[in-house]
């Protein structure tokens, strides 16, 4: 996500939090989810975007002034020179000197100091705020890439002789994004090549939360970058800001179920998937483990939280379970990933499918030997990108949604149904139309696009059946 994002995230999910702690029930929190305010991040992308830049442009600005004149710090340290080379010794410097024998010789018959101990003072220019500003460079030098890779695949671009307009947000306009971040990078590549930045970036990086210290406070200059990154680098944890987009996803998935006919059925302690590995350190902290599932994961009931404290992005970590005639499904949680998943059942014929929805920061293919045999399908959302996650790859769905569109296309690719002959779809794949499928247990399996089936003989009409594509590799 880019910055500008991130910052608007984190304001909707503090509002939204808020406003959780005003629901005694996850039954009260979904009956009012449709006054929970539509928030969409593509729709304010370009005006934060441009607003990040004119104050980034302004903030390299002040870097370059800082590094013509930077903090130093005058530090004392200890050295042995020759006793010539010494100006003046101190008292107690003297003392250890007499009881230092390695620092003598004799001299005609007689024992003089050769070496001495000796204080210098050194000017130090990787102090923790000049460390800071090299840090603050490195954090827009990088938003620098994303934006320019982002507002470049917006323009309008000829193929096979057409000219094609990418679908953008009201007054959005790439062109000008482009200028901009042109002249930043510039700036930025002129204070890259000053002395000050190639010596502070060899010291040790900062990590965690950035102190405000009495320089960074009190300092003109200094100052104004210290508020530049506390007004736009609003996550400083990346677990955070998985946790954050997963809330603000799951608003979007409860008002998408209940657009899609289905109704409340009941509200629950949510499902936790883990993989073994994860399990075993829970079950030493005594978590309930209820039953494992297929593959490499577990189900795993939680303790019930405080009222206010969202562990999960579902409300207080419920579980929300949605009935319509054909399918019964359920939200969960995945730990570890910091994932979003439904369990999809098929109600006559008792079969479930479980599906996972995690978040862009990801490492795809870490994700995929954790989680990629445990569901039926691994998908992976960001705010302008839906992707589904094969074999350790992450493929983009074609097309540009809103958000709310994402979410609607996920939860809808897993109840895709349709009517059809029933000796026709035991042999021809009903996505690829592929000859040779596989059949176990009633579970039909394509080799050639991967697409999984099955036939409801129960809920057709004369000789058709119900075709459920629970899984659809797209």
């Amino acid at each position: 996500m880019k910055i500008a994002e991130q910052a608007a995230l984190k304001q909707y999910v503090e509002q939204l939090d808020q406003a959780c702690l005003s629901y005694k029930s996850g039954d009260e929190f979904y009956q009012n989810i449709a006054s929970v305010k539509d928030f969409s991040l593509q729709e304010i992308a370009f005006n934060n975007d441009m607003e990040f830049l004119n104050e980034a442009q302004k903030v390299l600005n002040v870097v370059s002034s800082i590094i013509s004149h930077p903090h130093i710090s005058n530090k004392r340290e200890e050295i042995v020179i020759r006793i010539e080379q010494a100006q003046q010794l101190q008292s107690d410097v003297f003392q250890r000197v007499l009881q230092d024998s390695s620092l003598w010789k004799e001299h005609n018959g007689q024992m003089i100091p050769e070496y001495v101990y000796y204080h210098q003072y050194v000017d130090e220019l990787c102090i923790y705020e000049n460390r800071f500003i090299v840090m603050l460079v490195d954090i827009i030098g990088g938003e620098l890439i994303k934006l320019h890779k982002f507002y470049l695949d917006r323009l309008p671009q000829v193929t096979a002789g057409k000219r094609v307009e990418y679908c953008t947000p009201p007054g959005m306009l790439p062109p000008v994004a482009i200028k901009k971040i042109d002249l930043l990078r510039r700036k930025l590549r002129f204070i890259k090549n000053t002395f000050f930045y190639k010596e502070v970036s060899k010291a040790q990086k900062i990590t965690g939360t950035i102190k405000p210290t009495n320089i960074l406070v009190k300092d003109r200059l200094y100052r104004v970058c210290y508020k530049f990154y506390r007004r736009f680098v609003r996550y400083e944890d990346q677990s955070t800001l998985r946790v954050d987009l997963a809330k603000y996803c799951s608003v979007m998935i409860l008002k998408a179920i209940g657009r899609m006919g289905f109704e409340l059925k009941s509200v629950t302690a949510s499902k936790y998937y883990l993989p073994r590995g994860i399990l075993r350190k829970l079950m030493k902290r005594s978590h309930t483990v209820t039953n494992f599932i297929d593959g490499d994961a577990s189900q795993v009931e939680k303790p019930a939280f405080k009222e206010g404290y969202m562990y999960a992005p579902f409300f207080n970590g419920c579980g929300f379970i949605f009935e319509n005639e054909l399918f019964t499904l359920e939200t969960g949680w995945v730990d570890g990933a910091n994932g979003l998943c439904i369990d999809v059942t098929y109600k006559n014929l008792g079969l479930v499918k479980s599906h996972m929805l995690v978040f862009s920061d990801l490492d795809v293919s870490t994700t995929f030997k954790m989680y990629g045999n445990d569901f039926a399908s691994l998908e992976m959302f960001s705010v302008w990108e839906h992707s589904v996650i094969e074999n350790g790859v992450n493929r983009v769905i074609g097309g540009h949604f809103t958000e709310m569109q994402m979410v609607e296309n996920w939860v809808l690719s897993k109840l895709t149904t349709l009517v059809g002959d029933k000796d026709i779809y035991s042999v021809y794949c009903p996505v690829c139309k592929n000859k040779g499928v596989n059949e176990n247990g009633g579970l039909y399996d394509c080799p050639v696009c991967s697409a999984q089936y099955v036939m409801d003989s129960n809920n057709g009409k004369d000789d058709q059946s119900l075709v459920w594509l629970c899984n659809i590799r797209r």
